[in-house]
């Protein structure tokens, strides 16, 4: 099934840079009055970073053990049961 697919495996395990200023520029704000506060975060997260151990844990905890490509793998050889069998299927018998 899909819950067993590692998400990893399809959208990758980096997460971009998300810039809030970029995305919710003063101009947005252009005639309310936001309360806007500084953030207090460095954004600097490498010493709160998922650990390895952390990371194999959650997986295995979600049962997320296959990967995309193994799945990908299943369906074609399914496909090429099926055509196979077709093909025998309405082959004439001699």
């Amino acid at each position: 099934s899909q819950g067993a697919i590692d998400p990893d495996s399809i959208f990758g395990s980096r997460v971009p840079k998300l810039d809030l200023e970029e995305i919710f520029p003063d101009s947005f704000y252009r005639g309310f009055n936001p309360v806007k506060r500084r953030r207090g975060s460095s954004s600097h997260w490498v010493r709160d970073a998922l650990t390895n151990q952390e990371i194999v844990a959650y997986t295995s905890k979600m049962g997320q053990k296959r990967r995309w490509s193994s799945l990908q793998a299943i369906r074609k050889a399914s496909k090429t049961r099926t055509s196979q069998q077709s093909a025998a299927e309405t082959k004439p018998a001699a």
